[in-house]
């Protein structure tokens, strides 16, 4: 986006959230002279500070008065309507993201600013005989110079807020809770996961496990249930899947396999009979509808994914869900290998953060594990870094003695464990209960069954008022 549309974005926030997000600590931190002076957005924003200082809520109505004289000069009600109603129109649905675009105009005023002042020097130095003799003092004007930068760019800003903001924010969220408004879970149509609540907004998750034991398959049947969610409930939002180990067309065979029940060999084969080749059809119109969407760039680094990620939640938003397949493949650099995936983990907890989604890393296990009489992982032995683990909200292991038999993988299998179960480890749940959870595994479909569900369920899609069911 461009600066001004995100001056835009902030303009819009506290214009229509105004009661709810309390923007006077907003007010305070970023400077209206961060604006860009030559549109109407630094004239907007000083007269919500003033209807902000004086206990007003800086809606339509008072900032039409506030403005006064103004109004007129940066594009009248109708410009303040049309700000009203950018967020909708770029896609996003509430104030998430609201941080980083303060950010994002408080960085480009500062820029601004100091372009400002090298300009200003700039042409002092054009002729550097002249400013030679009339520079008596050096360290003066050094310290002037020093002065002009740092009154724009170089003041010291402090994101310390008073606990109460948080405190107030808690009891925002206590009371939405108490009445069913939110729930601290996205919705994807498994039982047995959900009342772990994975996944869940805001976090950083890892899929872990041994080489073709269904990880991926697992994150993508979580983003596919997560999609559906929002499509049958009519909801604004998006997923992604930034796919690094197989091409897109692989990955739409995969969902619609598992969506329809088909063993993908007969299907490359030509061996299914016309009614399952209708079915299939039938099922890749529907997933083309589904608010999916994709990245197999082999060559994705994880400072090109934060960009992507953040533009997606602005232009398709809001981004609810993002799947790395898998996290060790991404393109960054680093002096060792530990710290680049450690830099890769990093980068995608602030994608969470900031979009407010939840990011699921798809991560193999290191080679120490295969030597295991169980083969069970744990949440440091991930390969290259135990960095993966420790940044994770929620870390799972994909444990399945069905796939280890069909790979001819030797292994002792732990007591209270099934032989034709596939497992999901919840060896990490910031917030929430850890644990063990069996699944039900089918290899010519590779496809999970939450074994809560009935026999012939995939998914149980929840409507909005969660009263009612749909089967899958």
């Amino acid at each position: 986006m461009l600066v001004s549309e995100y001056e835009k974005c902030v303009l819009s926030v506290i214009l229509r959230f105004s009661a709810d997000v309390v923007p006077k600590a907003i007010a305070v931190e970023l400077d209206d002279d961060k604006f860009d002076s030559k549109g109407p957005h630094a004239v907007i924003y000083r007269a919500m500070q003033d209807v902000i200082f004086d206990g007003g809520t800086p809606n339509v109505p008072n900032m039409c008065r506030a403005l006064g004289s103004n109004l007129e000069s940066v594009g009248g009600r109708e410009y303040l309507q049309s700000l009203l109603g950018w967020l909708p129109a770029i896609g996003v649905a509430d104030t998430s993201g609201f941080e980083t675009w303060v950010r994002v105009v408080d960085s480009a005023g500062r820029l601004r600013q100091l372009g400002q002042v090298v300009d200003k020097y700039g042409r002092l130095y054009e002729d550097f005989d002249r400013l030679v003799e009339q520079v008596e003092d050096v360290d003066a004007f050094t310290a002037n110079l020093l002065q002009e930068i740092n009154k724009g760019i170089g003041s010291i800003q402090s994101s310390y807020k008073p606990i109460s903001c948080a405190v107030e924010e808690e009891r925002r969220r206590v009371e939405q809770e108490r009445q069913g408004k939110v729930v601290d879970i996205i919705p994807m149509g498994w039982p047995n996961l959900e009342r772990y609540f994975i996944p869940r907004p805001s976090t950083f998750g890892v899929i872990a496990g041994i080489s073709a034991m269904g990880k991926t398959q697992f994150a993508l049947q979580v983003m596919l249930g997560a999609a559906m969610h929002l499509y049958e409930n009519n909801l604004p939002g998006c997923v992604a899947i930034n796919e690094l180990e197989m091409t897109s067309q692989r990955l739409t065979r995969r969902l619609a396999c598992c969506m329809v029940g088909v063993d993908s060999t007969n299907l490359a084969l030509g061996r299914l009979d016309a009614l399952t080749y209708k079915k299939y059809y039938e099922m890749l119109d529907y997933i083309e509808q589904l608010p999916i969407s994709y990245d197999d760039n082999p060559n994705l680094t994880s400072t090109k994914l934060s960009w992507e990620a953040m533009a997606m939640h602005l232009s398709s938003g809001p981004r609810i869900m993002g799947v790395s397949d898998y996290v060790e493949l991404f393109m960054d650099e680093g002096d060792s290998e530990e710290l680049r995936v450690s830099n890769v983990v990093r980068n995608q907890r602030r994608i969470s953060w900031e979009t407010g989604s939840c990011e699921i890393a798809i991560s193999q296990y290191n080679n120490s594990v295969m030597a295991t009489s169980n083969k069970m992982g744990g949440m440091f032995r991930t390969r290259y870094s135990g960095a993966i683990g420790q940044a994770a909200d929620w870390f799972l292991e994909i444990y399945n003695p069905v796939q280890m038999v069909k790979s001819n993988i030797s292994f002792a299998l732990p007591d209270g464990y099934e032989a034709d179960r596939a497992y999901c480890l919840i060896a990490k749940n910031k917030d929430h209960a850890v644990g063990r959870e069996p699944f039900e595994w089918v290899p010519e479909y590779t496809r999970f069954r939450d074994v809560s569900l009935g026999m012939n369920e995939i998914y149980r899609i929840r409507k909005l008022d969660y009263g009612n069911s749909e089967d899958f």
